[in-house]
């Protein structure tokens, strides 16, 4: 054990520095492994995001994005995962996989450096916190988003805000502007903190210049951003549209409810850790901790940042890390890292079963046999696997509803009501919108959706394979495919009432 006293600096340092080095290759490690057994641990829409990055490793800048036929980013694009994106240049020598795994770890070791912990069973307990707190956080880190480079900025915003460093702080609330749409929680947080201790402290002017030098660096982050202007735009829809959203919007999974079970498992353990220390505690960080927990019970994207905050105020409480240091017989926190780590392992198993990874399998396939020029009806969330493995067609939109809102909403209108009226045959609209190809799913989607599409003459049924249905409109043929139609899949059986 290493104390802390006067004279032991560079001891301190060379403990320190070994063990956040350990750390740091065991989580690299241990994410890896985990994202290396099954793909669909991670988010589809990563797919995506790589296939932004390659754009940026192409050309050097992002103007517009052409595979969306139906959303705003075809005549302007606005880059809210900026940096995520040069990371990811990445790919081309190094594996996506371990990127995404020394992110986590360099989330991990930032949030171990802030704190100085100054015992090795300090340092076990923080770690196992942070990985093994929420399973909900932890699933949010393994859909490799921006937010892998947003938290360790704001670990280190959240460090340098205590000790007033008022020229980092400009500097870290720029950056993460580019990083991810969540740097707002940078100047919520400073706010909330500034009037607390503005009321509270004699000392009235303690926090305004470092809140002034935060509130500039993310102004200036904001405004001289490289997709000017059109960040101004998606920004306004990240941030105000998303919360607000309009009447006929179609809601996505994050941003809906979660059910009982996934909230319960995202916060039972820093509730009992942070209640049972509450009374040393930072009271601002436990302030804007229920509120998160509030903003989590209504939408399940709230998790990603009222998790991290749920840490930072369990780790800002001395009665916490004192008991780490008790011997393991009178340990209170091991027996509740426990229950968090089979939480996980629990949640882990889950997703391995629900989810499926094929799409990228039909996308790489449908390539090589459709034309350059196809316009191609795809329900949204398949979207991300296709432009990944097919950049050079256009599709309908993808990654968020509001893009496709924000660029037409009568348009928008008409693509929700073929995907979410199945009963009515509206197998017309893909042609009225200028789509000459379309691709259904009857297993996610709906068989009725199938069945309009078999019967209506327009549309030809060319292809097959596996879950998916291929159909090109007649009336503008395409070219380069021959007339027959094709089950790929030779064992592949046709749902029940097709065409009856």
């Amino acid at each position: 054990m290493i104390s802390s006293g006067v004279g032991i600096n560079t001891k301190y340092f060379s403990f320190l520095s070994i063990f956040l080095s350990i750390v740091f290759l065991l989580t690299t490690i241990y994410f890896y492994f985990l994202l290396n057994i099954n793909d669909s641990l991670m988010d589809p829409d990563l797919y995506y995001h790589l296939a932004v990055a390659k754009i940026y490793s192409e050309y050097g800048k992002v103007e517009i994005l052409t595979w969306g036929h139906d959303w705003l980013f075809k005549n302007s694009f606005g880059d809210t995962h900026l940096l995520f994106h040069q990371v990811l240049r990445l790919q081309n020598w190094i594996p996506v996989k371990l990127i995404i795994s020394i992110l986590v770890a360099l989330s991990v070791v930032v949030f171990l450096w802030i704190h100085k912990l100054k015992t090795t069973s300090q340092i076990i307990g923080f770690t196992l916190l942070f990985l093994f707190g929420s399973y909900g956080f932890t699933g949010r880190f393994l859909f490799a988003k921006g937010l892998l480079l947003f938290l360790p900025l704001f670990f280190l915003y959240y460090y340098f805000w205590k000790k007033q460093s008022n020229k980092i702080l400009f500097l870290l609330a720029f950056i993460s502007v580019w990083s991810y749409p969540l740097s707002p929680l940078i100047i919520v947080f400073s706010t909330i903190d500034l009037f607390v201790t503005f009321f509270l402290s004699k000392k009235k002017n303690l926090l305004w210049r470092p809140f002034s030098y935060s509130l500039f660096g993310f102004l200036s982050g904001l405004i001289f951003h490289p997709s000017f202007p059109n960040q101004f735009k998606i920004f306004y829809i990240e941030w105000v549209l998303q919360i607000f959203q309009p009447d006929g919007l179609e809601k996505i999974a994050e941003w809906a409810s979660p059910d009982t079970q996934l909230f319960l498992i995202s916060f039972v353990v820093i509730l009992i850790i942070g209640i049972i220390h509450f009374k040393d505690s930072d009271k601002n960080l436990a302030f804007l901790f229920f509120i998160g927990l509030i903003a989590s019970y209504t939408t399940t994207k709230s998790i990603e940042w009222t998790v991290p905050i749920g840490f930072l105020w369990i780790a800002s409480s001395e009665k916490f890390r004192a008991n780490l240091d008790l011997p393991f017989s009178k340990q209170m926190f091991l027996p509740i890292a426990l229950i968090g780590t089979s939480l996980l392992g629990s949640g882990v198993y889950e997703q391995l079963k629900s989810q499926n990874n094929g799409k990228r399998e039909y996308a790489s396939f449908l390539c090589r046999k459709l034309a350059i020029d196809n316009n191609i009806w795809l329900n949204w969330d398949k979207f991300q696997e296709f432009v990944y493995e097919c950049p050079n067609k256009i599709y309908t939109f993808g990654l968020n509803p509001l893009y496709s809102f924000a660029n037409d909403k009568e348009r928008y209108s008409l693509i929700q009501k073929f995907w979410h009226k199945p009963m009515e045959d509206n197998s017309n609209i893909p042609i009225y919108l200028g789509y000459n190809t379309a691709i259904i799913f009857p297993e996610s989607e709906s068989r009725e959706i199938l069945n309009h599409m078999i019967k209506n003459p327009a549309w030809e049924l060319k292809y097959i394979f596996n879950h998916a249905f291929v159909f090109l409109n007649k009336a503008n043929p395409d070219t380069n495919q021959k007339k027959e139609m094709k089950i790929i899949n030779k064992n592949f059986n046709l749902p029940n009432n097709i065409g009856n």
